[in-house]
């Protein structure tokens, strides 16, 4: 009989976590897959904040690898289309080389506009000098680049012009997709995350056996890299994007058609401190139609993917982190005119 036995030291990703190797194994397939959330938590025997704070970790390990094997696009007469698009409280500043369309992504807050330019921030550390950038209105780059107005004629993406059809489109259509499930207050910092994601994807997740191969290959790097160079500090993170409740949010916006008891039942309180909490917290927006919360105002079998979210919810995870304050006038005021 074989006594021999050897110490198992996880390796540096998994050491993150206390949950089972083999669910975050199967969270890593289904992040690199894109799984549909109903799919992935019928799989993986894990609460819904648990799941995301896997992928959470992804997306770090995304950003560090993007960082590390950042590298300027653009030079001498390539053309770099440029535009801004605002989500909610965000810019989101693009820039895509026309002739690879490789694309680099910024998020800026966007009360910080009166303060600073966010070309003038941000293009700099990505496109080479002497490139043409294209902008929908000039302005001034102090020479480093040939800057021009987009031609609001040109119609056609593929035209050889000076347009931004191009990136554009991309940030309307695929950037606000990815983050169209985020509700509630956005941080720059949170939604730079995912847009580092998006663009790690672009270069080495276009496929989900790609994606899966890549992120298995970064993942095993950590393990001769500093933690701290590559996990964000939890304790520095807006409390939103800390607790993971922010990504946890359309099922909190949809459990306002759930009924009173539903709630009650999933979340351990009243609808009352369920919104006032909510809201205190900017998870979910105010509640206008008084009707969506009436008992039997909408039957809850209609509603089966926000029913199997609220049902993974912890109950005790969920009042830990959303607390009540019962002193809050303003909130409590709210909170009386809306319900």
């Amino acid at each position: 009989m074989c006594h021999f036995q050897k110490e198992f030291t996880r390796p540096t990703f998994y050491a993150k976590f206390d949950y089972p190797i083999s669910s975050i194994s199967l969270l890593i397939y289904h992040w690199a897959c894109q799984s549909d959330m109903r799919t992935v938590m019928s799989e993986v025997p894990l609460p819904l904040y648990q799941i995301l704070s896997v992928w959470q970790a992804l997306r770090e390990v995304c950003s560090a690898d993007m960082k590390e094997s950042f590298v300027k696009f653009g030079g001498e007469k390539e053309i770099i289309e440029v535009a801004v698009v605002q989500y909610e409280n965000i810019l989101i500043i693009g820039a895509m080389e026309r002739k690879t369309k490789a694309v680099y992504m910024g998020a800026v807050p966007k009360q910080f506009k009166d303060k600073i330019n966010p070309f003038t921030h941000l293009l700099p550390s990505w496109i080479l000098p002497k490139s043409i950038i294209v902008v929908k209105s000039y302005y001034s780059m102090g020479g480093m680049y040939t800057v021009v107005s987009a031609d609001r004629n040109i119609i056609d993406a593929d035209n050889h012009g000076y347009h931004i059809l191009n990136v554009t489109q991309y940030l309307e259509k695929t950037v606000k997709h990815m983050l169209g499930h985020i509700k509630g207050t956005l941080y720059s910092d949170m939604v730079q995350v995912h847009l580092n994601e998006l663009m790690w994807r672009e270069r080495l997740g276009k496929t989900p056996q790609t994606a899966f191969a890549n992120i298995i290959k970064e993942i095993s790097a950590l393990d001769q890299k500093d933690p701290s160079s590559v996990f964000l500090d939890s304790e520095s993170l807006p409390w939103a994007l800390r607790t993971g409740v922010v990504c946890i949010a359309p099922a909190y916006v949809h459990v306002n058609k759930l009924s009173n008891a539903a709630i009650k039942r999933y979340t351990g309180l009243s609808i009352r401190d369920f919104l006032s909490s909510a809201r205190k917290n900017s998870i979910i927006p105010s509640v206008k139609d008084k009707s969506v919360l009436e008992e039997h105002s909408v039957n809850e079998a209609s509603l089966p993917e926000v029913q199997v979210v609220l049902e993974k919810l912890d109950p005790e995870y969920v009042k830990k982190f959303v607390t009540v304050s019962s002193d809050d006038s303003e909130v409590e005021e709210e909170v009386t005119s809306t319900v």
